[in-house]
């Protein structure tokens, strides 16, 4: 059967769709694998470090959540059909980072590497914003939506320029974190596992803020085009 230039039509403009939504399963799937698979090794090592590798896994598991549903989720609902190497390197990037955020929190010749989390949740935002700032060049807004979007179109870009803004707090927030973890680390301070426990729950909350943020432009979307 012959390809047509309506077939052809249809995959240019789902192109990006596809990209992004394999990409996004691809990579949060395997680190969610991986973060599954080091709880074992967490638990059977226990020791000291035991509480805040656990806290740090269910950080982990929020940051996950956070450039799925917003860095990454935003190109796969209203991404234009343009694309560039930068579509491709950055979500790969952000699925690395995602591997080492729980490759630090296993246990081996290093009884401290777990305190580099935080530092590597500064690189995951990195390449977030990275991501966040190349769909915003590259989206041409007035041919990538129709006029009965237009709507849609103001709140989509709203909502992109408000990532890219989250991108760098979010970097700036965990590079304040891995700095006092390593303050209380060298005075040896009675203030680590307080300090640990903050900074899961910071995580915990910002990512419930933002999920939630990011489920509820959805809803305004579906009421948008039901309109």
């Amino acid at each position: 059967m012959r390809l047509t230039k309506l077939a052809v039509q249809s995959r240019l403009r789902d192109f990006v769709f596809i990209n992004y939504s394999q990409l996004g399963f691809a990579s949060t799937s395997g680190a969610l694998a991986f973060a599954g698979g080091s709880l074992i090794p967490i638990v059977k090592d226990g020791g000291s470090s035991f509480l805040p590798r656990i806290g740090f896994l269910i950080a982990g598991f929020c940051i996950t959540m956070i450039s799925l549903t917003t860095w990454n989720a935003r190109s796969i609902f209203c991404g234009s059909a343009r694309l560039s190497v930068g579509d491709a390197l950055w979500p790969l990037a952000m699925g690395l980072a995602n591997f080492v955020l729980f490759a630090t929190l296993l246990p081996g010749s290093d009884p401290l590497v777990w305190q580099w989390f935080p530092l590597v949740a500064v690189f995951h935002g990195f390449f977030g914003f990275l991501l966040t700032r190349r769909r915003l060049k590259i989206t041409c807004q007035d041919l990538d939506f129709e006029s009965d979007l237009s709507d849609l179109k103001e709140m989509m870009i709203i909502e992109v320029k408000s990532d890219n803004s989250g991108t760098i707090i979010f970097m700036v927030v965990s590079m304040g974190f891995f700095i006092a973890i390593q303050l209380c680390q060298k005075y040896q301070t009675c203030w680590l596992p307080l300090v640990c426990s903050a900074i899961v729950l910071i995580y915990v909350l910002i990512s419930i803020k933002i999920c939630h943020r990011a489920f509820g432009f959805l809803e305004k979307a579906e009421k948008l085009i039901s309109d």
